[in-house]
């Protein structure tokens, strides 16, 4: 395991904690909301001075996928990834036909941790990652959802070409 996934998996462990402990919604809570989007930019600084700040990398908008974290999938027979119905969207249906991404079937840039529901405590098992330089080109500008443990983060200098 290279080091720069050692910081994200620090990182991963330290946010589900304090988002788990210190920003779980209370059931039906009237500001439930309001407290997930205040985590938000909590989570963000976090991830800023643990990740991209130690290790030579700057921030991108809120929103966008960080050009130089890829995602390697480990082994040779690839991973089960959920990917979106609808181009350029991180939302909606997780239900493209393909189901299975191999190790050189496309670049995956990191976008996010990912739970399908933000108001419950979080597990942060999934990945959002934006693919770019599919083999099959109906891909490229969709998202996927992996299971994090089946990937590699990886630091780049920009996101390589295929």
């Amino acid at each position: 395991m290279n080091a720069f996934h050692q910081a994200v998996a620090k990182y991963r462990e330290c946010s589900r904690h304090v988002r788990n402990a210190y920003f779980q919604p209370a059931d039906h809570a009237p500001a439930s909301w309001e407290l997930t989007e205040g985590w938000g930019e909590v989570d963000r600084m976090m991830f800023n001075w643990m990740v991209l700040y130690p290790n030579g990398l700057k921030p991108v908008g809120d929103g966008l996928s960080h050009p130089q974290i890829i995602l390697r999938i480990g082994g040779q027979w690839g991973t089960t990834a959920f990917i979106n119905r609808d181009k350029f969207k991180n939302s909606g249906s997780w239900d493209h036909p393909t189901t299975v991404l191999r190790p050189d079937d496309c670049v995956l840039t990191f976008k996010q941790f990912f739970d399908f529901d933000e108001l419950a405590p979080i597990d942060f098992n999934s990945v959002m990652a934006e693919i770019s330089q599919a083999k099959d080109a109906d891909l490229n500008g969709r998202f996927a959802l992996l299971e994090w443990q089946h990937v590699e983060f990886e630091r780049v200098e920009s996101t390589p070409a295929t």
